[in-house]
């Protein structure tokens, strides 16, 4: 059979517009499947009389697999660390963090009327005051914090006491990295920003913000002036009222913020001012391909979400949003009559809460998840159904695991919580902390 050059070009259209039906008729049947979850509970460990100091003294690794807390042992302040009791004792531990990689824990001790930053059961020096934090690069290998010795403050990096003293110490950041690191500094009354060991010549009466691009290769802050606030970007000036904290895209070519002269707010991108006609403008989110951006505004008493120039609807308050891995979709929590709902790609959440958790998405981007906490119930969200009610209070997650299927929390205990007091300080008794898997089965 002889067939013309419309005949096949004909055939060859329809074929196609045939392929297409039949790979939207196989995606919506596989989402119409019943999904179907297992659920464990799994113990992270009892907890035996929890210290209160300015917050309750325990941390859950960022992996979700090991707790570390302090409790009391024979007039001493101890800390437990995965079920393991510390042999150092201390007269008193005011905080206790875990590293990136969940592999170290280092908390801050007072023994024998000094300070020490504790890490991995080590603190080489006491001191008379030091940070109340204690900073981890992104690989987790390096350490800083400041401390003061004479009334005078010294950075300590990696261990290593630094020569120049300062007045008082702000902000530490490591470059994404590990290798870079950036601090705020005050020495005759004004401040300055120490970038790689190098100070700054520069003069301000406040640092407020400082920050890394990703590739670690460009630094921006935001200071204050005797009249004007001001952004410096790659150690170029620009001088505003008021400025918002600068964030750079995934692959580190722009950077957005918000800034405030002439009494208008105007969103600033890439160097580009955009006036608007509203009256702030909040979080500024870059998706992960730096091709999409979203954020939040405000005019009157609302707030809407503006992803890729399009105004959502109005709320009372926004909270985070967060594009998907393949920067597609976008989701958000917002505050409505005082109750909490997740947007998701610009779909409402039927149902509200009196809090609602971080979002996150899968690594496939295919699902997103949340949980929501209503009166004294917790309530696991898989893509915009509740699919668990539990019991317990709120301490974590939820996470996806690399390959999409499993998605875990982590909650405390609930019941009741005997409360009684050691050397002044809240003690809880007993005490317990799950991390909830869900595995999704197609």
């Amino acid at each position: 059979m002889n067939l013309s050059k419309k005949h096949i070009i004909l055939f060859l259209f329809f074929s196609m517009i045939m392929l297409e039906f039949l790979i939207v008729q196989s995606l919506a049947q596989s989402r119409n499947q019943k999904t179907k979850l297992s659920t464990k509970i799994i113990t992270l460990g009892k907890i035996h009389n929890l210290v209160r100091g300015e917050d309750w003294l325990y941390a859950v690794s960022p992996d979700q697999e090991k707790v570390a807390y302090v409790t009391f042992r024979k007039e001493k302040f101890v800390a437990v660390i995965d079920g393991v009791e510390e042999e150092k004792a201390c007269d008193w531990i005011y905080k206790i963090i875990f590293s990136p990689d969940s592999k170290k824990v280092a908390y801050l001790a007072d023994i024998e009327a000094k300070l020490y930053w504790i890490l991995d059961g080590y603190g080489d020096k006491g001191y008379n005051s030091v940070s109340k934090s204690i900073v981890f690069s992104p690989d987790s290998k390096r350490i800083a914090f400041s401390a003061e010795k004479e009334g005078k403050w010294h950075v300590i990096i990696d261990g290593i006491e630094g020569e120049e003293e300062y007045d008082d110490m702000g902000l530490f950041i490591f470059s994404p990295d590990s290798k870079r690191v950036a601090f705020s500094a005050k020495k005759e009354g004004k401040w300055h920003v120490i970038i790689d060991g190098i100070e700054g010549e520069e003069e301000y009466d406040g640092v407020e913000f400082i920050i890394f691009s990703p590739d670690s290769k460009r630094v921006a802050y935001v200071a204050s002036g005797e009249i004007q606030s001001l952004i410096v970007i790659d150690g170029i000036k620009k001088y505003y009222d008021i400025v918002g904290f600068p964030i750079f895209s995934p692959d580190s070519k722009k950077v957005g913020y918000s800034a405030f002269y002439k009494y208008k707010d105007h969103l600033v991108l890439n160097g580009i001012e955009e006036e608007k006609d509203v009256d702030n403008i909040g979080q500024i989110i870059f998706s992960p391909d730096s091709k999409r951006v979203a954020y939040a505004v405000n005019k009157g008493n609302k707030w809407f979400m503006v992803i890729d120039g399009v105004k959502g609807r109005p709320y009372d308050s926004l909270a985070g949003g967060v594009f998907s891995p393949d920067s597609k979709r976008f989701a958000y929590s917002a505050i409505r009559d005082g109750r909490s709902l997740v947007v998701i790609d610009g779909n409402e959440g039927k149902k509200k809460y009196d809090l609602t958790s971080q979002i996150i998405f899968s690594p496939d981007s295919s699902r997103v998840a949340y949980v929501g906490l209503l009166v004294d119930k917790l309530y696991m969200v898989l893509d915009g159904v509740e699919e668990y009610e539990l019991d317990g209070t709120f301490q974590g997650g939820p996470i996806f695991n690399t390959d999409s299927k499993i998605v875990s929390f982590v909650i405390g205990n609930a019941g009741a919580i005997e409360l009684f007091l050691i050397k002044g300080a809240q003690v809880i008794k007993d005490w317990e902390i799950f991390r909830v898997e869900v595995e999704i089965q197609m």
